[in-house]
């Protein structure tokens, strides 16, 4: 079980790209030409592998469907009661609720586009470059800008192989990101926020 005196800003800590570095590569790559898209990581915090032993006390309604589940199946899931017959669980992937899930799945995010060729920028760690344009990592959110459309598919492509992503974007020149609406054309990028 997760112990909360032994948490600590460094286990827990997942960095967001600063919004004037968001506006700032959107105006100047998108002004050049390039071109944008964007997508989510579906239940991404999932995705993420735990690095370390941490347990979870699994509630008595669960209980009751996992006995449910060993009528069925034959399956003991029931072997690890403890000495007041709760039942303890190693979690092998990180889940949402758990403080470290953040931190956890913003690294697998991380390395899964540096074994893309991807850069890690130094100054905003949620950007990340190559040749081609830059992926600006929020959370679960994904902005892909590059000098062609085709790149951005097959970025999307890649990484589709790993996990579950939906594209936020109408097929056209209107992307969501972060709750704004971007429009985009040669001569203009405007912002808008309907739902606020």
């Amino acid at each position: 079980m997760q112990d909360p005196s032994s948490i600590y800003v460094d286990s827990t800590y997942s960095p967001t790209p600063k919004i004037h570095h968001i506006f700032s590569v959107i105006s100047r790559l998108v002004g050049e030409g390039y071109e944008m898209d964007t997508a989510d990581f579906e239940t991404a915090y999932l995705n993420a592998p735990i690095d370390g032993d941490i347990y979870m006390i699994i509630d008595s309604d669960t209980i009751r469907i996992l006995l449910q589940l060993y009528e069925k199946t034959g399956v003991n899931y029931l072997n690890h009661l403890d000495e007041k017959d709760r039942l303890f669980v190693k979690l092998n992937k990180a889940i949402y609720g758990l403080q470290q899930s953040a931190k956890l799945w913003n690294s697998t995010a991380s390395n899964a586009l540096k074994s893309m060729g991807y850069k890690q920028n130094s100054i905003d760690e949620c950007i990340f470059y190559n040749d081609n344009g830059i992926i600006i990592l929020y959370a679960d959110d994904l902005l892909l800008i590059h000098k062609t459309k085709e790149i951005n598919d097959s970025i999307l492509s890649q990484l589709s192989k790993t996990f579950t992503l939906s594209k936020t974007s109408n097929g056209s020149n209107i992307f969501n990101y972060l709750g704004m609406n971007l429009h985009v054309n040669k001569s203009m990028i405007s912002i808008s926020m309907k739902q606020f």
